[in-house]
């Protein structure tokens, strides 16, 4: 399944339809904007905490940095 896919599900199953007047509406288009500034963000942090952290923690594999990243996060 398409990334493009994948989002309009996920919008659907939490928002309902995810199209408008024209090919989408305005909520699903905010919804979209949204996300991606979350992710944005969330990338921006994460490198901040690599520079920051990642000599220290070299023995890590990247799944357990990403991991340890994350529960700061939370």
């Amino acid at each position: 399944m398409s990334k493009r896919c994948e989002l309009q599900k996920e919008y659907f199953q939490q928002n309902g339809n995810y199209k408008g007047a024209g090919k989408y509406s305005d909520d699903y288009v905010k919804w979209l904007e949204d996300k991606i500034i979350n992710e944005k963000e969330l990338l921006c942090n994460f490198f901040k905490f690599f520079r920051d952290n990642g000599e220290a923690n070299i023995g890590m594999t990247i799944e357990q940095f990403v991991d340890e990243f994350l529960k700061l996060k939370n």
